[in-house]
Formats: C-alpha cells, structure tokens, sequence
C-alpha cells in the first residue's frame, strides 16, 4: 500500500486530475495542505542565482500558471522576493551542494500575496538596515506550506502568517534580533499568527525573546503540535486575538535557555473568552496561563482542525532537532549551530547576525550531469536549435529517496537540472533529468 501511494504521489506532479484529494507532498498535514501547489504545471529549472531573466529564481515566481521550480545550481539568492502568482511549488530539496538561501536585509526575505503556494527545504536569512519581517504572508494568501524551512534574523518578526488555512510544519525559526534597528527599540521575536486558521507543527523555535508564537485571529483555530520552544526571553507566547479563537497546545516541549525567565509563560490578554486544549506537553517546562481576568476556558478534547501526526513530547523532541529546517541537501552552518546550542543548552539571544558568523558562504555547485553535457548544448543554441522539454522522469519520482522527517516525503520527485530558455516565449525550458 505505501508503494502505491508513493506512486500516486509521484504521479500527480504529471496529472493534475489524479491529485484531487491528495496532499501537496507526502507527509504534508495541517490547514491547506491539500494544495496543488504547481502540480501538473511547467518545470521551471533555476541556472541563475543572481539575475532576473530566463534562468532566475524571479522570472519562475513571476511566470503565470502551474509551475515547479526546481534548482540546477546552490548558493544564496538576493531578495525580497514577492510571489504574486499562485499555484507554485518551490523545491530546494532539488538543488545541489548546500542547497538554496534567500537573503534580505531591505523588504525582508520573502512575501506571499496569493493562495496555493509550496515551499520546501529553502533558507530565508535577513538582519538590519531594515527587515520589517524575514518571511511574511499576507492577507491574500490561503493554502500555503512551508515545509522544512529556516526562517531566521527578522528585526520584527521572523515569520508572519496573516491569511487563511496555511500551514508551518518542520521548520526552524530562529534569532529573532534584540537590539537592533526596530523603531520599538528591543524586540526579538518569533512569529505572529494573526489572522484565520493555521497549523504550526513539528518546528524549533529558538533564541527569540517572545512570540514563540503571538497568536491572534477571530473565529480561528491555531493547531500548535510537537513544537520545541528553546531559550525564550520574557514569555513563551502572548493569545490576544478576536472572539471565537481557539487554540490546540499540544505535545510540545518548553526549555529554557541562558536568557529565559521562569515560568513558561503562555500569556491570554484579550477582551473576548479564548478556548485552549493543552494536552501531552513535556514536564517541568509544561505551560502556566497568565490570564487577563476573562472567562477563558480549557477544553477537554482537541479543537476540530486537520490531522496531524501527534508524537509524544519527547519523541517529537527527537525528531524536530534531528530533522527541521532546511536540511536537504544539508544543513548549513546557522541550522547545525542553533540545533547543538539546544542540545547543549547554550546560545543567546542576539542583536546581529554578524555576532554568530553572519550569513554563511554557501558552495555554489551545478549539476554535474548538466555541466557534461554543456558544450553539446551550446553547439545547439549557436546553431539554432533547441533540445526538445525533458518530462518529468515517472521512474525517478517512484525511486527517489525518503525526505528525513517527512514520513513518505519524494526528495527529488524527479525534477529536471537544466534549463534552456524558449526565444519566442521566454518560457524557461527544462533540458536534461537527473
């Protein structure tokens, strides 16, 4: 039975019928994760990490229709980036050598303004002048996943997620910055969910002050489970959204840090009654409510809110600092750092990236295969002629191997390295499979 889901699954890249009732990836859980993303759409095959032509990571983003992004060389992005375009599939797990960062220090890193959006194994580093937030989700975006991302050294948040149905699962969000250019002065901070459903499971947040996370919405539930929360400053997290929030706190583990006060804090300060199902969470870091002086109250049972896969505190413990973040192909420097501080019970909070190394060089590789056959591609182009698209390789999706952490999840899928840009179309064409 696994083998045919797996099937299925790699299949649906190629047919978009057979992805109905699907999820996004195997292993994908959580609100909107039964996205398409760019299932069934045109193989976009990034040989360009700095420009804005056929080739680039931006030229993709901004392309129209279904689409997968796929990575023929690794290295680090400038941004922001802007998606505007949905149904896109962004797969860093593709890329070679040390695989894919994204760096902004002006608008931040990354901003989503669409719906069905997914993103895998992708590092988004940002830092001062001027970084409102690292990664954000805007109003607009709805069934959205970010799956094994590093999100870290936002100078507000690290990670905003307005919107609806998106989901957070497998990802380390990291170093917020302390003192450092925020107009509020010292800040520090994880993530705010401040608008309709989401899902956050099975990611690290580490060294930020608070908002680990905020939460907010009205008439919303926040699905937190099997997350690590590591050297939090003042409060683990602030509730203050509308009426009708509800929050399921499960199976996570709280540890303090050099700079965490005591108790664990889960603050509720809101004009209107909240919901909280707390259950499973690891001990002696299990939670304290702070409340305002309304009538919240503590459910018995979980909230209603998509299947996820529920660990034991401290197994998921395990799993979380074994596999977050973007660890395919590896991880980098920062992620393998922020990891051994928990496990060692060390690190701090920061004021700068340029504290704990700064942004980490990252080995700019091509595909091997790709680069063999690139004095034959180049007689093609001088001659005029053009290498017809390379599909989608059915075998390789099937045979790929496991993504760590994600039960059943393709690395590859079997994606093409190489593009070719079209001259009547611009359309960036795939040439050759891994």
């Amino acid at each position: 039975m696994s083998e045919l889901l797996r099937l299925l699954a790699a299949l649906s890249v190629l047919v978009p019928g057979l992805a109905s009732g699907l999820p996004a990836f195997p292993g994908a859980e959580g609100y909107g994760s039964d996205t398409p993303g760019g299932r069934g759409g045109r193989v976009y095959v990034v040989t360009d990490l700095q420009g804005r032509g056929p080739g680039s990571l931006r030229s993709a983003i901004k392309a129209r229709g279904p689409r997968i992004v796929v990575f023929a060389v690794s290295g680090t992005y400038e941004g922001p980036l802007v998606i505007r375009e949905p149904y896109l599939t962004i797969a860093g797990q593709t890329a070679p050598g040390d695989g894919i960062a994204i760096h902004g220090a002006e608008s931040g890193a990354l901003e989503i303004k669409t719906h069905d959006v997914v993103i895998r194994h992708i590092r988004f580093r940002s830092g001062p002048p001027d970084t409102p937030d690292t990664v954000r989700l805007g109003a607009e975006a709805h069934h959205v996943v970010l799956d094994h991302c590093s999100i870290s050294w936002g100078v507000d948040e690290n990670l905003a997620v307005g919107g609806h149905s998106n989901t957070i699962q497998w990802s380390i969000i990291s170093e917020g910055l302390r003192s450092s250019t925020h107009k509020a002065g010292d800040h520090s901070m994880g993530s705010l969910l401040g608008a309709g459903n989401v899902s956050v499971h099975h990611s690290l947040y580490a060294h930020n002050n608070a908002r680990n996370p905020r939460i907010g919405g009205r008439s919303a539930t926040v699905d937190f489970v099997n997350n690590v929360i590591y050297n939090y400053g003042s409060a683990i997290s602030r509730i203050s959204g509308g009426s009708g929030l509800k929050v399921n706190f499960i199976g996570n583990s709280v540890v303090k840090g050099p700079d965490s006060g005591t108790p664990p804090v889960l603050a509720i300060r809101q004009k209107h009654p909240v919901s909280i199902h707390a259950q499973g969470n690891a001990k002696p870091a299990s939670v304290k409510l702070i409340s305002s002086g309304r009538a919240h109250m503590l459910a018995p049972r979980r909230h209603a809110a998509p299947e996820v896969t529920v660990l034991s505190a401290q197994d998921a413990y395990a799993q979380v600092l074994a596999h977050a973040g973007a660890s395919l192909p590896r991880r980098d420097a920062v992620d393998a750092r922020i990891v051994r501080s928990v496990l060692d019970r060390g690190g701090s909070l920061i004021d700068d990236p340029s504290q704990v190394g700064g942004l980490p060089e990252l080995a700019s590789e091509r595909s091997e295969r790709c680069d063999r056959r690139s004095r034959r591609q180049r007689l093609h182009e001088h001659r005029g002629l053009h290498q017809p698209r390379c599909a989608v390789d059915r075998r390789a999706a099937h045979r790929a191997p496991l993504s760590p952490g994600t039960p059943g999840g393709i690395r590859g899928e079997g994606q093409c390295d190489r593009a070719q840009p079209d001259r009547q179309s611009h359309r960036t064409l795939p040439l050759c499979k891994r």
